[in-house]
């Protein structure tokens, strides 16, 4: 476009607005609107056909920054407001929203989620922006965990791990087991497999569990996306075997052969106990009448 352009007023010295607006749409300015003409550079518009020129008269553009909006869509998560971003500047991080059962991922330029949105991008043009959510992945460990383990019991420690939110195999994920932060041999240490009801079913062997020292060992189940946590107290001899159960819900079994055999006594000695003490209190109250 020309850089100036001459114009002729009519009889009245009056611009023909036809004209005026032919030069207007023949101009433009990367990230500005023409938004009229002043007699000063960077005065006020006058107004086209009732301003009255007496004589030659430079007249200047007049330009307005353009103004984009930036709108979040939280696709399902909590509300974001929108934001007016000046051309060329750059729009405002704003809070991370937040969705209930989820993890903010960040803003993205297409709903397909395939192209992450950097705020230090400048705003050319209207956006919106879109969020993207990973579910909260949480595993528990629902039976074997917190186990009482006697060395010399022989007994393999099942451990039954399940995934939240449920999905269709558990055990697709899994891909580890440690003990106190060292890693164990799948097939060798352990087995493991997809279990009940989708969860994932570890089996620890009784030749790698006879190696742990007495005293307590944490056990961490890894899978592509979370992790589970458990204790197990090892002690010496075959007492415990892995029957007790921890904070899973089970019935806790002290795993000692002799248990039984030793309520049994106390129990006898207690109803001796018991009929002793009747005995003389009816000798005593006997004695009291004949007295």
């Amino acid at each position: 476009q020309p850089a100036s352009q001459t114009l002729v007023t009519g009889a009245d010295g009056k611009l023909n607005a036809l004209e005026l607006d032919i030069l207007s749409n023949g101009m433009s300015r990367e990230g500005y609107n023409l938004t009229g003409w002043s007699k000063t550079p960077g005065g006020d518009p006058f107004g086209i056909g009732t301003e009255v020129f007496t004589g030659d008269t430079t007249v200047y553009a007049v330009w307005t920054i353009q103004v984009h909006s930036v709108t979040f869509q939280a696709n399902g998560g909590s509300y974001t407001a929108p934001q007016n971003v000046q051309h060329n500047a750059k729009a405002t991080e704003p809070a991370d929203p937040v969705r209930n059962g989820y993890t903010f991922e960040g803003w993205f330029t297409d709903s397909a989620l395939t192209q992450e949105f950097s705020f230090s991008t400048p705003i050319t043009a209207d956006l919106v922006l879109y969020a993207k959510w990973e579910k909260v992945v949480k595993y528990t460990v629902i039976s074997g965990g917190g186990s009482i383990y006697g060395k010399t019991s022989g007994k393999d420690l099942e451990i039954t791990v399940r995934r939240t939110p449920k999905d269709a195999e558990c055990y697709k994920h899994f891909t580890g087991v440690r003990i106190d932060n060292g890693p164990l041999i799948q097939g060798t240490d352990f087995t493991a497999e997809a279990g009940p009801s989708g969860g994932t079913l570890v089996t620890l062997k009784a030749e790698y569990l006879g190696t742990l020292n007495s005293g307590t060992h944490i056990i961490t189940f890894t899978f592509d996306d979370g992790k589970a946590t458990t204790g197990i107290t090892v002690k010496a001899g075959s007492g415990g075997g892995g029957t007790r159960r921890g904070s899973n819900g089970e019935n806790p079994d002290t795993g000692d052969p002799g248990a039984p055999l030793l309520w049994t006594g106390l129990l006898l000695f207690s109803s001796l106990g018991l009929g002793a003490v009747a005995l003389s209190g009816r000798k005593l109250r006997r004695a009291a009448k004949r007295g």
